[in-house]
This record gives structure tokens, sequence and C-alpha cells, in this order.
């Protein structure tokens, strides 16, 4: 039989009211009579241990949809970290880390990383341009302290701890370079300012220098050929061909930049200054199209040219006087030298650069038709 909603309000509460009430003790006795009643408390210590009904997962990235992607960016992050670390710790001056850092960046666009292609494919998922972007950020920002710490603490010197971190440095760094590029730094001498400027000459008596236009940036080397060396001047006047060898990124000059204009701005400082054929020449470009990396080598050609002699005429000097007809000779010739390059402004970069669009505007300062209606 159902019950009208009152009368089942007056049931429930008639009920209610049958159930003993248990009332709050309120001497002091009662309430130690019920406190001892009721059984110990354990401590938090004395508590026994949980058992887990699954295994957490201890990288941090096992949730996430790509964590190949995340484990290499948390990588790089704590490399980069402990690298600033240890160069705090170590009291290495900061004047000195800051030019090391800054002459590295100079030469990030040399480093030939991994391709977005095959970076995908070591890391077993495909990886959008951007994420790629944000994992080529992360090692450039490492690669500036490579040089610094490799100096430091490559030999061992500054602790075994310090040691085992400059090899982890570099050999993370190689991991994500294409093999060309480790090839190439294999084979290459330690050159006498690595890390400390951006010319410079080897053991091996090559000068070397870097180069930028536009976006483009080059390394440049030139080998001095014996043979022509001792009876080249630089007031001669110029050959009609390149005798010797020009190489960029290990092709002829003339399967890499097929217009005659480009080969002519990248020998323009040997023509100048009368040494075509004197020296070979070897570059690495990248970055922007060949106009840029055509002015890009020609820049370093000429850094390299003005280096060569300078270091040739301070060699001189050492060894047989400051004073002495060879030296004033050999430092005669390399200011006559940097004169005719910086008087032709080919030692300067070239800060021309494409202007940007702006809004509203076709391109930088085209308009489009004004149309009244």
């Amino acid at each position: 039989m159902v019950l009208p909603r009152t009368a089942a309000a007056r049931a429930a509460r008639s009920l209610m009211s049958r159930r003993p009430v248990l009332q709050r003790p309120l001497q002091q006795g009662a309430a130690a009579a019920s406190t001892s009643a009721a059984p110990p408390r354990l401590l938090p210590s004395e508590l026994p241990p949980l058992t887990p009904s699954r295994i957490k997962p201890v990288p941090s990235s096992f949730y996430t949809a790509r964590p190949t992607y995340i484990d290499s960016l948390i990588l790089l992050e704590d490399l980069t970290r402990r690298t600033k670390r240890a160069l705090e710790k170590a009291s290495i001056p900061m004047a000195e880390a800051a030019a090391a850092a800054s002459t590295s960046s100079s030469s990030r666009s040399a480093i030939l990383w991994l391709k977005v292609q095959d970076l995908s494919r070591r890391l077993g998922i495909p990886l959008k341009s951007s994420q790629y972007r944000h994992i080529v950020a992360r090692l450039s920002v490492l690669s500036r302290y490579r040089a610094v710490v490799r100096d430091h603490f490559g030999d061992g010197q500054m602790g075994e701890a310090n040691a085992r971190l400059a090899r982890h440095v570099e050999d993370t760094l190689r991991s994500f370079m294409r093999q060309a590029t480790v090839d190439f730094e294999s084979a290459q001498p330690k050159l006498a300012v690595d890390g400390a400027s951006s010319t410079g000459v080897d053991d091996l008596g090559r000068a070397y220098a870097r180069g930028r236009r536009k976006e483009s940036s080059a390394r440049v080397w030139l080998i001095a050929r014996k043979d022509v060396e001792d009876t080249a001047a630089a007031e001669t006047s110029a050959p009609t061909s390149v005798a010797s060898s020009v190489l960029i990124n290990a092709q002829p000059i003339s399967a890499y930049f097929t217009r005659e204009h480009h080969r002519d701005s990248i020998i323009y400082p040997l023509r100048l200054t009368g040494l075509l054929g004197v020296f070979n020449v070897f570059a690495l470009v990248s970055g922007g199209g060949n106009s840029g990396q055509a002015g890009a080598t020609a820049h370093g050609i000429a850094r390299a040219l003005h280096t060569y002699f300078e270091h040739k005429a301070n060699s001189v000097e050492e060894a047989e006087g400051k004073n002495s007809p060879a030296a004033l000779e050999a430092k005669k010739r390399a200011e006559r030298i940097h004169d005719l390059l910086k008087a032709d402004g080919v030692l300067k970069r070239d800060p021309r650069m494409v202007e940007r669009k702006k809004t509203g505007l076709a391109k930088a300062r085209k308009a489009y038709t004004w149309v009244k209606r």
C-alpha cells in the first residue's frame, strides 16, 4: 500500500525518533573512558607500506604523444644547464665564456645538423617543422659552449666529472650532426686560435676565415701553393684563368656556381691583389641563395688573405728580427695587401639586406594600385 507523501514523512520521522542517539560525553572521565576503548592509532612510520598496483614509469615523457622528441629536448636543456653550472663553479671568467659563445654562435650556421627526415627516422616519429626548429635551436645554444668546455675540461685537469661532461657534450652534439660535418671536423687539425677568433693560421700554414653576406655564411681555407708562392707579388698583373683549385662544398666552383658573375665575385679578392693562382681555396657555405653564398665566400677569402700575410710577416719578424730586410719587406707587403682590400671594401661585410615587406603594401615599398571606387 502506497502512503501519501505526508504520511510517509511522518512514518520516517517516527522511525528516526526510535533510534538510540549517542550523546556526546560531557565529563572528562567519560571522554577518557571512550578514548581508552578506541583502538590505538598507529604512527605514519608504523603503517605497513602500500604496494602499488602497477609500477610508475620513470621517464617523465612516458605519457606524452612523442616521448623521444621530449626526451631529446630534456637532454639538451639539461646539458646546457649543467655546462653553465660547471663553468661557474670552475670560476672561468664570464668574459672568456661570452667570447667563446659569441665566436661559436657566429659559426652556428656552418654546422650541418641532421635533416628533418634523418632526425625523424632516428627518433622514430614524424617531426613537424616547428619541432625540428625547437631541437635545432637548443643544439645551437649548446654548441656555443662547445669550444670553452673542450678547452677547459677536455684535458681532465679540472676534474674527472668535468671531463665526463665535456665528452658528453661533444658526443651529444656529434650525434646530431651530419656525417659529412663529423668527417670534416675529424680530418681538420685544430686551429691555433680555435674558440678565440674567427680567423687564423693552423699548424700546416693554412689561412682560415669566416665570411658573411645576407643570410649566408662561409668558412674559407686558403692553402698556399709552394711552386708559385715565392714568385708571386702583390703588384703583378692577374692571369686570365684560375690555375689553382677552388672547391665549394667539395665541388668545383664551376659545378656549384653556374653563373659567371658569381664565380667572378668569388675570385675578385685574389684578382684584386694579383694573387690569382697562388692559393688553393676550399670553402664550406650554407644558408641563403647563390648570390649570398658567393658574397660570403668572397668576404672570407679577403679576410683569409689579410690573415695569411699578417701571420707570415709576424713569423718572419720573430725568426730574423724586427729590423731585418726580410721582416721589413714582409710587413710592407702585408700592409700593401691590407690597404688594397680595405680601399675596395671587400674586408668589410656588406650590410645590405632584403628590406622586409610592409603591412598594406605589395612588397617592401611597392603599393597596390589606387582605385577610387
